[in-house]
């Protein structure tokens, strides 16, 4: 389950926990896949907050089997039953995910790392982030979602970071590889993290709402409700990292919003798979759960 490594000079020795499988998502599709994963005797995390169907008190009446029942307490047996077999649950939010040279699979959560040999997406659908107007007129021509995969077009720029929540404070850490000119903007919200964080890091904050993006054929600067400034690259990373953002991370094929899999739950990036709403495919509770259980299925067998 893990590497042991030994330092001579200290004597300590330092375990590091390799999980079989790490599960972003603590839905439907997530925690079926936990179970089948969990009952073949892997050593499984889920990540995740509790979604819109933790927080549904109505009837949910066409689940197979079960007659009437609360989405709430639908979800409160799935997550005991996955438990119930070894699965361990963290409560917190996936802000960056990463493959390193031997193929293992980081996430970073609560400011630590996890590794696993596999990684499952099972964030449910994302929706359109929309912070400025304009934007979708610049994407690809100084706009992104991504700074893994864009920001060293950006070496040496001036650029801004929007978002207010940890994973817009990621993003601007990410971009200090590339460039010291990076300023986190709000978007006129608070921030949800203490902004001493920033400031050790050197990373500007602005708290201004921006109207619109200027420039011609690629961005130039961005009118806010106070002033007009020159910038050269917008990375929007509002909200949460999403399915879209996780992907685009890893480099996974996306289309229409949904995360393209085959009929494993395989994705285009060898030992990353995603199931659920983040899917093509009908969005029920349960097709869902027929996805994480075909996903926890198949990487039972490869692990």
């Amino acid at each position: 389950m893990g590497f042991i490594i030994t330092f001579k000079k200290t004597q300590k020795i330092l375990l590091l926990m390799i999980y079989d499988c790490v599960i972003i998502g603590r839905g439907p599709a997530g925690l079926s896949a936990a179970i089948y994963l969990a009952r073949a005797n892997k050593k499984v995390l889920v990540i995740g907050k509790e979604n819109k169907i933790w927080k549904n008190e109505v009837n949910i009446n066409n689940y197979f089997g079960i007659g009437e029942i609360t989405g709430k307490l639908l979800m409160e047996k799935g997550e005991a039953q996955a438990k119930s077999f070894g699965t361990e649950i963290l409560n917190s939010l996936v802000t960056k995910i990463s493959v390193d040279e031997k193929g293992l699979f980081n996430c970073l959560a609560n400011s630590k790392e996890f590794t696993s040999k596999k990684l499952l997406i099972a964030t449910g659908s994302s929706a359109a982030k929309k912070e400025i107007i304009n934007q979708e007129d610049f994407i690809g021509r100084g706009v992104s979602f991504c700074v893994p995969c864009d920001g060293f077009f950006f070496k040496n720029k001036k650029v801004i970071v929007i978002g207010n929540g940890e994973y817009a404070l990621e993003e601007a850490i990410e971009l200090l590889n590339y460039t010291n000119d990076v300023t986190l903007v709000s978007n006129g919200k608070k921030l949800s993290f203490d902004k001493k964080l920033l400031d050790d890091k050197e990373i500007k904050f602005e708290e201004f709402i921006i109207e619109k993006i200027i420039g011609e054929k690629k961005v130039e600067g961005i009118k806010t409700n106070k002033e007009e400034l020159k910038i050269d690259g917008i990375f929007i990373a509002s909200g949460n990292a999403d399915s879209n953002d996780l992907a685009r991370m890893l480099g996974l094929l996306v289309e229409n919003n949904k995360i393209i899999v085959n009929s494993e739950m395989k994705t285009n990036l060898s030992g990353v798979f995603a199931a659920g709403d983040c899917t093509p495919g009908f969005g029920q509770i349960a097709t869902a759960v027929a996805k994480g259980a075909v996903a926890g299925l198949t990487i039972s067998k490869e692990i």
